[in-house]
């Protein structure tokens, strides 16, 4: 049966024209201009937007800003067809933020609808804040407290410091340690406060001798300096009980060639802080492809903290980690943990499928416009050769 051309014509036309349809369907629009607002250190305000939807359909729009400071109460909205919707938003400017102009975007983006070909468009509404107020520094140095502790392990000062004031604050903390009348060692860094915090700072020294201490601490900040003073004694190795426990091993997911994370849970039961590392063997069946070894951290008595280290993958498998803590020259019971690696290229992702049907759809497109252009040049030869 031989199909008319005129009848191909129209087809042709028509689905060029539903797939521009299916891509115009992606259109969002805004009734708002740029958003502008004069606020102090700490103020909220809550705002308004209003969106608009130009199409046949029922759109979902997905809300987000590139500043922290903007808050939506619903990170997702449905507008109908041919509808708007009025949508408020909250401005959350932080207590030590500086006096300037700052700008942001909300940005509002058409979700795909039924897995139907979108081009997800996004439009954005500048906001501008002018952030001012007076900045005033108020550093607080509450309390010192230090435990006695032993020869050759550390000792920790604690240091509890707040930020009475709405700018960020960076102390100076000077420590002078002295054996009677002898100094025998100074300790200087600084610690980083945001306004309105209350924080405490932890210190750690390690004696090298068996003595009484006292230590001068000052901490200063432009030209507010404040000190105090506190005494320990340190004894002999073996004065006071040490004890601890891995609690547990977790590993992040990870995939090929990208590092995993892996945090083990160490707790310190013992009256003393104490040094700790995560020592552990990584196995794929029964060969060993990996021994990890954290950092070093100090953790306090009857506290508890994650010791962290890496591992990455070569290939897809299922994998073993059996580990321990070694702290104060004693070790934890092992624990293990297993997780799996899955070759990701056996799957195709969304996005990946999205941007096939995109070019997909383009060739489509492209064939038929050109194989329209051929029949019709075709036409024109045999209506000529008819005449003749």
């Amino acid at each position: 049966m031989k199909i008319s051309f005129s009848f191909f014509l129209f087809f042709s036309l028509s689905f060029i024209l539903s797939m521009m349809q299916i891509v115009y369907a992606a259109s969002i629009g805004s009734m708002s201009q740029t958003i502008q607002v004069s606020l102090l250190k700490g103020d909220e305000i809550t705002q308004y937007l209003t969106l608009f939807n130009p199409d046949d359909i029922e759109a979902t729009i997905g809300l987000r800003s590139n500043l922290e400071w903007i808050l939506f109460t619903e990170e997702k909205i449905k507008i109908p067809s041919h509808g708007s919707k009025k949508i408020a938003f909250k401005i959350q400017v932080p207590l030590e933020t500086p006096n300037d102009n700052y700008s942001a975007l909300i940005l509002a983006e058409k979700e795909d609808d039924g897995g139907k070909i979108s081009l997800s468009p996004t439009i954005g509404i500048p906001v501008s804040i002018n952030v001012g107020g007076d900045e005033t520094a108020n550093l607080v140095f509450l309390n010192a407290v230090i435990s006695d502790g032993e020869v050759t392990s550390p000792v920790l000062f604690h240091l509890f410091l707040k930020n009475a004031g709405n700018v960020l604050l960076e102390p100076r903390i000077d420590i002078t340690i002295q054996d009677q009348d002898e100094i025998v060692d100074e300790i200087h860094t600084k610690k980083i406060i945001r306004a309105g915090d209350e924080k405490e700072e932890k210190i750690s020294w390690t004696p090298l001798r068996i003595g009484e201490y006292n230590a001068t601490i000052i901490v200063s900040f432009l030209n507010n300096t404040q000190k105090k003073g506190v005494s320990f004694v340190v004894l002999e190795k073996g004065f006071f009980a040490r004890s601890g426990s891995l609690e547990s091993i977790f590993v992040n997911a990870s995939t090929l060639q990208k590092p995993a994370k892996i945090n083990a849970l160490f707790v310190n039961n013992g009256s003393l802080p104490v040094e700790a590392k995560f020592v552990a063997e990584v196995r794929k069946g029964d060969s060993v492809v990996k021994v990890l070894e954290s950092d070093p951290l100090i953790i306090d008595a009857n506290e508890e903290s994650k010791l962290y280290s890496y591992f990455t993958p070569e290939e897809s498998a299922e994998y073993t980690i059996t580990g321990h803590i070694v702290y104060s020259g004693k070790e934890t019971e092992e624990k293990t943990a297993f997780f799996s690696i899955a070759n990701e290229n056996t799957f195709l992702t969304s996005s990946y499928l999205e941007n096939a049907s995109l070019f997909l759809l383009g060739v489509c497109s492209v064939c038929l416009v050109l194989f329209t252009i051929k029949c019709i040049q075709k036409r024109k030869i045999e209506n000529i050769e008819k005449k003749m």
